[in-house]
């Protein structure tokens, strides 16, 4: 098998520790493989032969050290792995061995953990705040998650102050627990937080009710992705400085993460209803004004000269109530009847105001 193949080469170059670790591990996996048997015995064999001087018992300490490491590996704790070999390579920086097997650790601690000092780096920068939604429903619970700030960066989607809690339909808290900091991964929050390097330092979810195995470990799955994450974060927030796309893509979204949908949905109908009202006030204004306008070599009318100077201060308080008046009732009809039909109401309302206001532009041209 390719492990004996490994633990012979080892063997070979004389890197007993390495040879007794491949060796043991086709053991584990093949009880009744007597080469991966003989390959262990005689690479401990030649590892305890190393005795007489000081130098050769700093290699058995070494290689104590390095089985100790490895056997975390091999049980899949993967921080104690890192945390072991880290401090080997520190005290021994020229150990291709340890170097080797750190990087697998840290490879695999990754997919667990989020490392400190990239977390902590990524909350000073600038993203949204005071986000809660639900992650879960069933029939059996219901899974709410709180997150105090999320930030994009190149290198990921980190989150602060975060907090979990799961219910009964009842109403009992079956399982809560806080976390400092955090990182969305492959569709998983990963709550667990280690210091880089040989200094074990964790910071570990507190868990305020339920046990450790209600909410795995730490890492929980999260229903939607990153982009829609980060998406509702920063649109949920603040509607109004929200891009028309943005608005658009998550209209019909936040219900199902428990999150109200009506200011957003409402936003969306203002931005769809503002170029039909410009068009209607303009045209209104234009038939308004046409009807005043100067015939000739005559003085205009007497309303004219009244109106012209104040006009500035007349059509933005006019335009800003057309404005609102809209607003008003798209906010009344959007509650009680949806977002489709308030959507098909609108536009309906502006084709009838455009047609009234052409209207009554043609019967001013005709003065």
């Amino acid at each position: 098998s390719e492990l004996i193949d490994r633990a012979v080469a080892a063997q070979n170059e004389g890197d007993y520790s390495t040879a007794h670790y491949m060796a043991t591990l086709a053991r584990a996996l093949e009880p009744e493989n007597d080469e991966a048997a003989r390959l262990a015995a005689e690479s401990l064999s030649r590892l305890q032969e190393i005795r007489s001087t000081g130098e050769q018992d700093e290699d058995a300490v070494l290689f104590a050290r390095k089985q100790s490491a490895k056997a975390a590996l091999t049980r899949l704790d993967y921080v104690t792995a890192y945390y072991e070999f880290a401090a080997i390579v520190e005290d021994h920086p020229f150990d291709v061995d340890a170097q080797r097997y750190l990087v697998t650790a840290q490879e695999s601690v990754a997919s667990q953990t989020v490392f400190y000092d990239e977390v902590s780096s990524a909350m000073t920068l600038p993203g949204s705040s005071d986000l809660a939604f639900v992650n879960r429903s069933s029939a059996e619970e219901i899974e709410l998650i709180s997150i105090g700030k999320i930030v994009r960066t190149p290198d990921g989607i980190y989150v602060e102050d975060v907090e979990v809690i799961e219910i009964t339909p009842e109403g009992r808290v079956r399982a809560h627990l806080v976390a400092e900091y955090g990182q969305l991964l492959d569709g998983r929050l990963i709550l667990n937080v280690i210091s880089r390097g040989a200094s074990r330092n964790d910071r570990r979810p507190l868990y305020i009710a339920g046990q450790a195995d209600a909410i795995t470990e730490g890492i929980i799955p999260v229903t939607p992705d990153a982009n829609e994450l980060f998406l509702i974060a920063s649109v949920s927030q603040d509607p109004a400085s929200a891009s028309t796309t943005a608005l658009s893509r998550t209209v019909t979204t936040l219900d199902r993460f428990g999150l109200l949908s009506e200011p957003v949905e409402l936003e969306f109908l203002q931005r769809v209803a503002t170029p039909f009202m410009f068009v209607v006030f303009s045209l209104f204004a234009l038939g308004f004004t046409w009807r005043y306008r100067s015939r000739y070599l005559s003085l205009p009318p007497v309303p004219t000269l009244i109106v012209v100077p104040l006009a500035p201060l007349i059509i933005a308080p006019a335009y800003l109530g057309f404005v609102h008046g809209h607003r008003l009732l798209l906010a009344s009809l959007l509650l009680p009847l949806g977002f489709a039909t308030t959507l098909a109401i609108l536009v309906v309302v502006q084709a009838l105001l455009l047609l009234l206001t052409l209207t009554y532009v043609a019967l001013g041209s005709s003065d």
